[in-house]
């Protein structure tokens, strides 16, 4: 985050920096609490805040394409996990998974794998 800050200060250098992350670290940032803000030195170089409250459909669609899903129904599938709070990432994982199921039956990744894949993962146990 130094580094970060020694770019906007630098004298005649002009660029955009796109920070990515959760509410949280944005209301840390922020100062919304009753506390001072934790990255102050930051933030106040921070010219635009954005809360993108789920992943859009596109962005779903270019997560399956970058996998090589193209089947409609598994593309559906992806864009109603990545409708979810931390969709992106449930996509990956489940996606990680469902490829290693098709694997091992030798076949081609489908729905159906992704479904269960998803399920699988809904359905772990979390630790404490």
């Amino acid at each position: 985050l130094e580094e970060l800050r020694g770019w906007w200060d630098e004298p005649g250098l002009t660029l955009g920096v796109a920070l990515v992350g959760n509410e949280h670290v944005s209301s840390q940032m922020e100062g919304t609490s009753r506390t001072a803000p934790f990255l102050a030195q930051l933030f106040s170089r921070v010219a635009q805040t954005i809360v993108i409250p789920q992943a859009y459909p596109e962005d779903a669609e270019a997560l399956a394409a970058a996998w090589g899903v193209h089947d409609e129904q598994a593309v559906a599938l992806i864009r109603e996990i990545a409708s979810r709070p931390g969709g992106l990432r449930e996509c990956t994982f489940t996606l990680e998974l469902a490829i290693t199921i098709a694997r091992s039956l030798h076949q081609e990744l489908s729905r159906k794998h992704i479904s269960d894949a998803f399920a699988q993962r809904a359905s772990r146990p979390v630790g404490a």
